[in-house]
């Protein structure tokens, strides 16, 4: 229900902004490597059973692309 409600608020999102398509099951190594070869800058995840919660929590999880150009920028 969210990705719906997601989707009908983003509907006139600016281009180059998308709603990526959710995945369920676990993260494997060939869904990681894919988001590489994409050159995106990493896969979000959250267990299924676990309630939603906006914002930095325990509950999501970055996988983190080493090779992106974001992670060697200056901060």
């Amino acid at each position: 229900m969210r990705k719906t409600n997601l989707a009908r608020l983003l509907r006139r999102r600016p281009d180059g902004m998308f709603i990526a398509p959710f995945e369920s099951g676990a993260i494997e190594p060939g869904l990681f490597c894919a988001a590489c070869d994409l050159r995106l800058e990493g896969i979000i995840s959250k267990h299924g059973d676990r309630r939603y919660i906006a914002g930095r929590t325990r509950e999501w999880l970055k996988i983190k692309n080493r090779t992106h150009p974001a992670m060697s920028r200056d901060l």
